[in-house]
């Protein structure tokens, strides 16, 4: 299973999409339910998929499919991994993934929603050779990631993971501005760096000029200013290096001292 959401009658979901509307049960469900990431092995004939519901890397054989392009998989083609991510202070969230050199890459994040606590906040990477996981790659998000808007550039950072509307309201606004970190994405570079993809869940948790989603109040929020990020790391000699104001490896980026990243500048 990969979790479920209501129906969009029974979550009060209106026809006119120019209306606002409530959406309670999805709201919590972000990253949570559904599938994440899906890519296609080397030689085409595997399908794999990161499940958020159970945290399981899936795999589907589409050979015979591929030959005479009728026959569909059946549950027999398919196989799955349970991932094994462990985390303090909050749950692993996997969604990240890349088929590469014959093996699957995998990327997740610590939630921290447990603890609330910025420092349990982590971005990890797992190698899967088709029986064993290995991880290749882990990191803290507690760097300076820049601002959601300009208009409150002392919003900065990673934010832990809420299901609580009101943690993400900017202190006496309308406004979300609290950037939650999921990892998206795993791209690699024809130098073997990864390129890495962050989305904020916050800006999935709420749209703009919506009714807040409490089931009682008619209050609107206004604005959802989203803010993901992109981090490069470094191939060297069997391990990778995360960029560091804006430098990876032997080059360099966008944003030295920027203040809006890793070592205080971005690369991206």
């Amino acid at each position: 299973s990969i979790g479920s959401v209501a129906t969009n009658s029974a979550r009060g979901l209106v026809a006119d999409k120019t209306q606002p509307s409530r959406d309670t049960d999805a709201f919590s469900k972000i990253g949570k339910v559904g599938m994440g990431d899906l890519d296609i092995s080397d030689d085409g004939n595997k399908l794999w998929m990161v499940n958020l519901f159970d945290k399981r890397l899936y795999s589907i054989d589409i050979t015979q499919y591929n030959q005479d392009g009728t026959t569909k998989p059946t549950a027999n083609n398919v196989a799955s991994f349970p991932i094994p991510a462990t985390c303090t202070g909050g749950e692993y969230r996997p969604w990240a993934l890349k088929a590469y050199n014959g093996k699957v890459y995998v990327g997740g994040v610590c939630d921290a929603q447990t603890s609330n606590n910025k420092s349990n906040l982590r971005a990890s990477v797992y190698e899967f050779d088709g029986t064993t996981f290995t991880q290749i790659f882990d990191f803290p998000l507690t760097y300076p990631k820049g601002y959601p808007a300009a208009a409150a550039p002392t919003i900065t950072g990673w934010f832990p993971w809420t299901d609580d509307f009101a943690t993400l309201l900017s202190p006496n606004t309308n406004l979300l501005r609290h950037p939650v970190p999921m990892f998206v994405d795993i791209e690699f570079d024809i130098d073997g760096s990864m390129v890495l993809g962050f989305g904020d869940r916050t800006g999935w948790q709420g749209g703009d000029f919506n009714y807040r989603p409490d089931n009682t109040s008619t209050a609107f929020f206004e604005t959802n200013s989203q803010a993901g990020d992109i981090l490069r790391a470094f191939y060297a000699n069997g391990t990778f290096v995360l960029e560091n104001n804006a430098i990876a490896g032997p080059s360099d980026g966008y944003g030295n001292n920027n203040k809006q990243g890793t070592g205080f500048g971005e690369f991206y």
